[in-house]
C-alpha cells in the first residue's frame, strides 16, 4: 500500500467517525435535550401567548363568514356525502325557446357563433329546426324563422355573468 492510499484511507476513516458520531448523538435523547428551565421558560412563553390571543378574540366580534360557517357546522349533516338533488346537464335556455349567442369565434374569413354550446356557421339551420343562422357578429347573431315568422337578433351573453 503506497502513502498516498493510506492516507485516503485515513481521511474516509475519520469522515465515516464523524458521520457515525452525528447519527448516534440524534439517537440518544439525553445527549441534546433541553435543560429543564429553558422549557419551563417556553411554556410559560406558549401561554402567555394563548392568553393574549384569547384576550383578543374576545374583543373582536366574529364575522358573518366566521358565523355562517358554526351555523353550518352544528346542522345535521345528511348520511351519504354525495349530492342528492337533481343535475341538469347541457345550456340553459331561456323561457321563449331562443338559443342562447355564448361564443363568437373568427378563423379567417369564417365566423362561428356558440349558440347553446353549438358552433354554427352562416347559413347553418339550428338543431331544432326551427332557426337558420344568417348573420355573425361579435355582439348578435342574426337568425331567420325556417317557418316564415321573420327574424330574430340575439345579443352576447357571457356565460361566465359578466357581459362585455
Amino acid at each position: 500500500m503506497t502513502k498516498r492510499e493510506r492516507n485516503l484511507l485515513l481521511i474516509m476513516a475519520a469522515v465515516v467517525v464523524i458521520i457515525g458520531g452525528y447519527m448516534l448523538y440524534d439517537r440518544f435523547p439525553g445527549l441534546n435535550a433541553p435543560s429543564v428551565e429553558t422549557t419551563k421558560a417556553s411554556l410559560d412563553d406558549v401561554r402567555k401567548l394563548v392568553e393574549d390571543i384569547g384576550k383578543k378574540r374576545e374583543k373582536t366580534a366574529p364575522a358573518k363568514t366566521e358565523l355562517y360557517i358554526l351555523d353550518a357546522a352544528a346542522r345535521p349533516w345528511n348520511d351519504s356525502g354525495f349530492y342528492s338533488g337533481a343535475l341538469q346537464f347541457g345550456p340553459k335556455t331561456k323561457d321563449s325557446g331562443l338559443p342562447t349567442y355564448t361564443g363568437y369565434i373568427e378563423l379567417g374569413s369564417e365566423k362561428l357563433a356558440i349558440l347553446d354550446g353549438v358552433e354554427y356557421m352562416a347559413g347553418d339551420l339550428l338543431e331544432g329546426g326551427k332557426y337558420r343562422v344568417v348573420n355573425i357578429e361579435p355582439d348578435h347573431v342574426m337568425l331567420a324563422d325556417e317557418r316564415g315568422g321573420g327574424g330574430v337578433t340575439l345579443s352576447y351573453e357571457d356565460p361566465g355573468g359578466m357581459d362585455r
